[in-house]
Parts: structure tokens; C-alpha cells; sequence
């Protein structure tokens, strides 16, 4: 099977979140293309591989007080380390250690970066929940929460959707809750993650830079489950609310590819897919929650095989406050080759909803 054949589904996510057609083509000449898709060994190997290249570069650029430069290639270097580890579980070890990598290199680029990006804890369930806190300029600005996905990095692909807003004169503030990015592996997702943003708005409403009566959440894939229910909880503090692909329920847990079922076990520390399966066909649906009336604004793809179009019109029937649909036809899970149309539509509802 050609190499193309078999990862053509991830090259728009690669592209569009940091990478340039050259690193997929250097990374991707060492992978064994007959095994890709029964273990990652050589998927992460070559990717981290060029991750050690563009983050030795960047020091190198930075101890010459090259500061665009050393930012551009720390943050390619943040981006490859995390796409090394984004779809590994054959060696949870491994996977981790990378990712502490992600984190460790978008570290260097942040002082280079073109807008304030402040490092945040938030405290939540005797732990401390680690994220950052875009500033989009002086004085109190509306804000953005935004919540990964099952396999985002909030330094990668949240970074991209955060400068999207800043751009827009907003406030975003990203995080790792419990089962994602740094603490996934670690600590297990929680089914209850409204109690997660409960305590960030706590943390957000005593920041001086964050306006409290304009708060908003924005989320991707499962992320966008998780904001959709979040919002529906917070109906006083959350005025707004996106959902990039995310879901009703996830009652096909066992039509999904092996991958994806293979990262909702990682987060919920779960080691078979009986036990995963219960969860997910009792636990994981907003059956039982509120009925959203914050404004809604859903994007997602009609051949869908994560989260299939069926349930983000369960979703959309749900919410009962003012809500807006943004489908595509044709494009598969989070619709990611139509989002130079969708990312600006929903960045631009979003500041005009927190307006």
C-alpha cells in the first residue's frame, strides 16, 4: 500500500497545524509502509526524529538572537513531536515522554511569540490543571475557552484556533483537563467535565484581563461534546458556545476505527473495550444533561466515521436556545479541508456573539 494511500486522512491536519508538505515528505520516506497501521513504531520514531532536527536549529537560531526564526522552529519542532505521539498507544511510556516534549519546545517559542501568552494552574480536584492565557491586548477583553479534543495538543492545534481569535480582539484561554495533553495517560478523563470549566471560570472571572460577562467555549471533536455540555451547565457564565465536530452520544463506540477506540481507552485509563463501551453507551451523551440555551454554532462533516452526521443532528435538536449548522458535504471527521472557510466563520460568530 502506498504511503499516501494510508495517511492521506491526517496530511490537511498536519498541514494546516504547523507542518509544510517538505517535513511530511522527509518524515514519512522512513516509515516501513506496510505496517503503518498495525503499530506506529516508525510513524513517531521519523517524527521525532525531526523534531530533535528543527529544535537544535532553533536553538542555534536563538543564541544568535534570531527570534522569528528560533520561534518558527520550536514551534515545528512542538508540532512534530506532537504528531509523532498523536495516534501512538502501542508504547504509553513513550507516548507520554513526547508528549512533555510538545509542551517543553512551544516553552522555548513562547517568548517569541506575537502576542502575550501567560502560563496558567488551575486548580481543580487537589491537582493542578496547566494551561495558557492568550491576551489579545491591554484591558479587560471578552474570552475564549477553548477544550481539546481526544488527541489535540492545546500547543498545536488550539494555538492555531487561539490566534484566530486573539486576531479578532479576543482573549483565549487553553488547558489540559484530566485525559488530555499532558495529563493524558496519567490522569483519567472524567465523565463530569462541567466541573473541569466550573473551576475555570473560577480561575478566569479573578483575571484582570478577562472580561466575566463575556466568556465564551469552543471545542473540537470530542471537545466539542465536552463544550456543548459544559456551556449547558453554565448557562450564566458561557454566552456562547462552538462545536467543531463534536457529538450527542457515543453510542458507535465499536463501529469506530481501531484508533479512535484506542484513545477514548487511553484518556479514560479503561484497558479493555467491554468496559469501554459500557461508558460509553451509558455514560458518554448528553441525554441527561440540561438542554443548551447559550447561542450554538455546530460545524461538522457529512461522512463523518468519528462522530457521524446522525448525531450532531441529535445534537443540534438538543439545544434549544438560537443555534447555527455549517455542514459540508463529502468531508470526514472535524471537516479540516474546508477550514479556510470555517475556521474565519466561526471565529467571526464567536466575536460577535462576546461583542
Amino acid at each position: 500500500m502506498k504511503t499516501l494511500e494510508m495517511c492521506e486522512y491526517f496530511f490537511p491536519r498536519l498541514l494546516y497545524f504547523g507542518l509544510d508538505w517538505g517535513d511530511l515528505v522527509r518524515a514519512l520516506k522512513g516509515v516501513r509502509k506496510a505496517t503503518l497501521h498495525e503499530d506506529w513504531d516508525d510513524w513517531h520514531d521519523q517524527f521525532a526524529r525531526l523534531a530533535r532536527h528543527y529544535e537544535e536549529a532553533g536553538a542555534d537560531a536563538e543564541a544568535s538572537g534570531k527570534r522569528a526564526t528560533a520561534r518558527l522552529w520550536f514551534k515545528k519542532a512542538s508540532a512534530c513531536y506532537h504528531f509523532a505521539e498523536f495516534m501512538y498507544f502501542d508504547n504509553p511510556v513513550v507516548k507520554i515522554e513526547t508528549r512533555k516534549d510538545v509542551t517543553r519546545t512551544f516553552e522555548r517559542a513562547r517568548p517569541y511569540m506575537p502576542c502575550s501568552i501567560e502560563p496558567m494552574e488551575i486548580p481543580h480536584a487537589g491537582r493542578s490543571l496547566p494551561g495558557y492565557l492568550y491576551r489579545s491586548g491591554g484591558g479587560e477583553r471578552p474570552c475564549v475557552i477553548l477544550v481539546n479534543g481526544l488527541d489535540s495538543a492545546k500547543e498545536v492545534e488550539l494555538h492555531a484556533f487561539a490566534m484566530e481569535f486573539v486576531s479578532r480582539g479576543l482573549s483565549a484561554f487553553v488547558f489540559d483537563g484530566p485525559g488530555q495533553g499532558l495529563l493524558a495517560g496519567t490522569v483519567p478523563m472524567v465523565l463530569d467535565f462541567e466541573r473541569v470549566i466550573g473551576d475555570v471560570l473560577s480561575a478566569l472571572h479573578r483575571q484582570e484581563a478577562v472580561d466575566g460577562g463575556r466568556i465564551g467555549i469552543f471545542g473540537v471533536s470530542y471537545g466539542g461534546y465536552l463544550a456543548a455540555r459544559s456551556a449547558a451547565f453554565h448557562p450564566r457564565d458561557i454566552k456562547a458556545c462552538i462545536n467543531l465536530s463534536g457529538t450527542y452520544d457515543v453510542d458507535n463506540f465499536l463501529k469506530m476505527t481501531i484508533n479512535v477506540r484506542k484513545d477514548l481507552m487511553f484518556v479514560f485509563g479503561v484497558k479493555s473495550e467491554d468496559e469501554m463501551n459500557h461508558i460509553a453507551q451509558s455514560r458518554v451523551n448528553l441525554r441527561d444533561v440540561p438542554r443548551l440555551t447559550a447561542p450554538l454554532l455546530t460545524i461538522h462533516g457529512k461522512e463523518d466515521g468519528v462522530f457521524p452526521y446522525a448525531s450532531c443532528l441529535r445534537l443540534m435538536s438538543w439545544a434549544r436556545g438560537e443555534k447555527a449548522l455549517i455542514s459540508y458535504d463529502g468531508e470526514r471527521h472535524a471537516a479540516i479541508n474546508c477550514f479556510a472557510d470555517a475556521v474565519p466563520r466561526l471565529s467571526d460568530w464567536m466575536a460577535e456573539k462576546l461583542a
